[in-house]
């Protein structure tokens, strides 16, 4: 801090005179020391530059498990900021398509809507933006597979390998409707016989029993129906072999 000292010079002024000399003099001593002590204060405490950090990365995307294709699909995700800037964020679809949601606080869930027109797997991500511009990394990636508007394939057969003559034992599979219809599903058992389930809810497990009364290799397969009549692929077959001997006792 520097201190000015302004003193009159003896004897070459009047008494009056003299007088406005040392009160101008004492302004403008007080004027520098407070100027002096301003400076000195705010390079004392000068504060280092602000910055802005980034998002921290979204989670990945969740939604609904099945989608199809023409159909809107849901996803949602969240991401924080560390000084709990407003945020938005863009879901990366994987077909070239972006959607970017409205503004929301930190760590608020958001979502976006998206069709897909091509059927296919697509990976999607997302990346979240604050309110100053600053992009954060990519969320991990959620593996999108678009599906034809019907029940998907019926899992393979389950059951046993092999039956005796005559046996009846019973096998399972499962499918799904993108709708959440209900379904029923038709066991073909390889010997020109079927059978035909009752309709369950969307995500059951269906059961079908059936005995075979020649021997040999049987190839046993599923389709799924829903209650609009669309039906599925083929599922994989299981091959069921039948031994030339009747049940134990």
């Amino acid at each position: 801090m520097m201190i000015y000292k302004f003193e009159k010079e003896p004897g070459n002024r009047k008494s009056a005179a003299g007088n406005f000399d040392v009160v101008h003099g004492v302004h403008l001593a007080l004027t520098l020391v407070i100027v002096s002590l301003v400076v000195a204060c705010s390079s004392d405490n000068a504060l280092d530059p602000v910055t802005n950090d980034k998002p921290n990365p979204p989670a990945a995307p969740s939604g609904d498990d099945l989608r199809v294709i023409g159909f809107p699909l849901e996803l949602s995700s969240f991401a924080t900021d560390p000084e709990r800037d407003s945020i938005w964020l863009t879901f990366h679809w994987g077909d070239g398509a972006e959607t970017a949601t409205a503004l929301g606080a930190s760590g608020d869930t958001l979502s976006a809507v998206h069709s897909y027109s091509t059927l296919g797997s697509y990976r999607v991500y997302v990346t979240a933006t604050d309110q100053s511009g600053n992009l954060s990394d990519s969320s991990d990636q959620l593996r999108v597979a678009i599906v034809e508007p019907r029940p998907t394939r019926p899992t393979a057969p389950d059951g046993p390998d092999t039956l005796s003559l005559g046996e009846i034992r019973f096998f399972t599979s499962q499918a799904r409707d993108p709708f959440g219809d209900s379904l029923r599903l038709i066991f073909y058992w390889g010997d020109n016989d079927s059978s035909v389930t009752a309709f369950l809810a969307d995500g059951n497990l269906f059961s079908a029993g059936h005995a075979y009364y020649d021997s040999g290799a049987y190839e046993v397969s599923v389709l799924a129906v829903d209650g609009e009549g669309r039906v599925s692929e083929y599922s994989a077959t299981k091959t069921v072999n039948i031994a030339n001997r009747a049940p134990a006792k």
